[in-house]
């Protein structure tokens, strides 16, 4: 059987899929990997990894609710700025929405994060630990949460039960939202 990735594979102890050697997450199941060879080491971006149990602690549902609130006031502020200089009409509406949708897809493309997520240490990443590209990021923000919505949130309550505290978006994108460490905050 040909190998996916020559560099020393490795598999899925929860599937058995063979999986590339860098990723933290499994690209079929979303379990974590553990690594064959050395532990990870701590670099700057990098989720939170509790190095006795090689583990990713992922973020609730109250957690995320704490950083959404954050950003909800934030973004009230603007909105109220931006009315209360050009008045309450529909464009001045259209425009705040599209705030609203930009200020979560460019902060996560960014920094993985929002101004709320900074706040509460919490960060959005790929299946290998990284900030996720701006496509996955779409896909999250705009496809997944709509989705998420239009259900009755019920794919943002999904968080609360699903193993790996993911909800609709997350699926949707490969993302999972993980505790960022606290040196890393301060940067």
């Amino acid at each position: 059987m040909a190998h996916m990735y020559d560099d020393n594979p490795i598999y899925c102890s929860t599937c058995g899929r063979e999986s590339d050697p860098s990723a933290r997450f499994c690209d079929n199941c979303g379990a974590t990997l553990e690594s064959q060879a050395v532990a990870p080491q701590y670099a700057p971006g990098m989720p939170y990894f509790d190095q006795d149990a090689r583990t990713v602690e992922y973020m609730g549902f109250w957690i995320r609710a704490a950083a959404f609130l954050i950003d909800a006031i934030l973004l009230t502020i603007v909105r109220l700025v931006i009315q209360g200089a050009l008045g309450d009409s529909i464009p001045v509406t259209l425009f705040n929405v599209v705030i609203n949708l930009a200020y979560g897809v460019i902060m996560i493309a960014w920094r993985g994060q929002t101004i709320g997520k900074m706040i509460v240490g919490i960060q959005v990443v790929d299946a290998n630990g990284n900030v996720p590209g701006i496509g996955s990021v779409i896909l999250r923000e705009v496809v997944g949460k709509f989705l998420s919505t239009i259900a009755l949130f019920l794919g943002y309550l999904w968080v609360a039960w699903d193993k790996d505290k993911r909800g609709w978006h997350d699926h949707i994108s490969g993302t999972y939202v993980v505790r960022k460490s606290r040196a890393d905050r301060t940067r």
